[in-house]
């Protein structure tokens, strides 16, 4: 299965939805590429960001491609006719996911926490706190 994950921003949601899924689903030996815009004849998948598809030109170069809006939004008409017409929603929450159940069935919940490292603190007594 190949994956394609497409998106023009560069803000924090899209680089944990967009570079997070796509890191992992390399760590996992599936073939994503990202930023491979307008060669989707190659791809089997096509990930793009709610407000940032390009599903008509994917589905015109490959008919069967399955399009996965990820994060999708709500505030405008074109944003609410992507969630019903896409093969998937990838959503951070339960919450999300009910919000968007009327639209589309099939949706997944992706916890988009970008990876941290564990640091150890230790609390040293300082200063008498009186509440």
């Amino acid at each position: 299965m190949r994956i394609v994950l497409n998106t023009r921003r560069e803000d924090p949601a899209t680089r944990v939805c967009v570079d997070g899924l796509g890191s992992r689903l390399r760590d996992h030996g599936i073939d994503a590429v990202e930023g491979d815009w307008g060669r989707y004849d190659r791809y089997d998948v096509a990930v793009f960001m709610g407000y940032d598809d390009d599903a008509e030109r994917a589905r015109v170069q490959n008919p069967g491609i399955r399009i996965v809006l990820a994060d999708p939004k709500q505030s405008r008409p074109e944003w609410l006719r992507a969630a019903r017409e896409a093969d998937a929603l990838l959503v951070s929450s339960v919450e999300q996911r009910e919000a968007f159940y009327r639209l589309n069935r099939n949706i997944f919940v992706y916890f988009m926490f970008p990876p941290m490292r564990a640091a150890i603190r230790r609390h040293e007594q300082g200063e008498r706190l009186v509440i």
